[in-house]
């Protein structure tokens, strides 16, 4: 507590306009640091929402999560990170994209993508399974979809959504194989 004391001493032996100024100064940076943390926040909650919204809320949050991060490098990388761990590869795609057009960017991506090939999160609810496969589906990667549901359903067997999703792949890979065969 003794440099608390002192801090305070040292600014009462200031000139009252320059302990005005330094108060003002301190205010406006406290203001910018709270301001910055309340957009990562904002960021972290768009992607969140996102994995659980219909197809609609996707959208915006898609569009509300790229314009609060902007072109800046702290926002963008925070917003990869949170794409990635919570599997929403079309998101992590765009914000590494923007993230390596910034200067420092390419050491940063190449960071999150590797940080990515080492850890995979297993998801905590079979709804972010679901999510995930149909946007897998939707970018037309049947093995890696039927990898995934396959995960999902190991640790929950019993859900309905998954269900049907494994329903609905075997269906999609019978019609493949068909076409497949055809010369």
């Amino acid at each position: 507590m003794r440099g608390l004391e002192d801090m305070f001493q040292a600014i009462h032996l200031l000139p009252p306009w320059a302990a005005t100024l330094l108060s003002v100064v301190l205010v406006v940076g406290a203001f910018l640091v709270v301001f910055r943390r309340l957009t990562m926040k904002r960021i972290q909650n768009a992607v969140r929402r996102r994995v659980r919204g219909d197809e609609a809320m996707r959208a915006k949050m898609f569009e509300q999560a790229l314009s609060l991060a902007g072109d800046r490098f702290a926002l963008l990388s925070l917003l990869a990170y949170e794409a990635l761990r919570r599997q929403q590869m079309d998101l992590a795609k765009e914000a590494l994209q923007r993230l390596e057009a910034s200067p420092k960017g390419k050491v940063e991506a190449k960071r999150l993508r590797n940080a990515r090939r080492r850890e995979r999160t297993p998801a905590t609810h079979p709804m972010e399974v679901a999510q995930n496969v149909e946007s897998l589906l939707r970018q037309d990667m049947l093995g890696a979809a039927s990898k995934r549901l396959q995960e999902g359903l190991i640790r929950w067997p019993d859900d309905s959504d998954l269900q049907l999703l494994s329903k609905r792949i075997r269906q999609q890979e019978q019609t493949e194989r068909p076409a497949e065969e055809t010369p």
